[in-house]
Parts: C-alpha cells; sequence; structure tokens
C-alpha cells in the first residue's frame, strides 16, 4: 500500500536507519542523519511516519521495548532548509502514544545552525 510505498523512500533517502546492534545498555541505536532531510520533497510528517515504523521494529522485543532506544544524529552537512518546528512535538508525542522510550539522543557533528535552531 502507499504506506509501504513511503517508508520504502524514507528508507532511499537514509534519513533515519535501524543499527543492527544494541548500545552497552542494550538499548536499541536509531542513527538520523539530518543532511539527508529533504523537506521540499517529504513533510515531516512523512518522517515521523518512517520513524514510527523503526519503533514498531524494536517494540516487538519485549527487552528492548522495556529498555528503550537512543538516537544518534549526525549533524554534518546540515542547512535550516533541513529542520522543522514541527519535530519536537512529534517527539512528544511518540513519547506519550507509544510503550518505548527514547533514554537519550546524541548529536555528533553539529553545525553552527543546531546551536540557533536545537541548542538555545
Amino acid at each position: 500500500g502507499s504506506m509501504k510505498n513511503e517508508v520504502m523512500n524514507m528508507a532511499q533517502m537514509k534519513v533515519f536507519q535501524l543499527m543492527p546492534y544494541t548500545d552497552m545498555a542494550a538499548r536499541g541505536i536509531i542513527f538520523e542523519c539530518w543532511g539527508n532531510r529533504d523537506l521540499p520533497r517529504y513533510s515531516t510528517r512523512q518522517e515521523f511516519r518512517a520513524f514510527v515504523y523503526l519503533l514498531h521494529i524494536l517494540m516487538q522485543d519485549d527487552a528492548l521495548r522495556r529498555r528503550g532506544y537512543v538516537i544518534l544524529v549526525n549533524g554534518a552537512n546540515t542547512s535550516g532548509r533541513q529542520f522543522s518546528r514541527e519535530s519536537p512535538k512529534y517527539l512528544q508525542w511518540l513519547d506519550a502514544a507509544l510503550p518505548i522510550r527514547m533514554r537519550a539522543a546524541h548529536i555528533c557533528n553539529a553545525s553552527p545552525v543546531m546551536h540557533y535552531l536545537i541548542l538555545p
């Protein structure tokens, strides 16, 4: 269906990737590359549909569902056009709506744009 096509398109963009291993605390790892975001092509809502799909994969494992997940973000090569003010709203909704919790977020290679938009 259309959801499958949308997720496949997002997978090809390589914005979100579910890593095949866990961190030292046995939590799932989702890698996010903000430099690959293309908001004119895919809306924030479409991106989060793909993200929820990855969370559903993690939730299939009872231990991962209890331990949660971490997000590892590569912030290299980002610009203001790759950020959306809707993203924090969706993350808050996910945390309240799903039985899995984000336990940590790590931003590597933070660009100067991030300091103004994310870390004020």
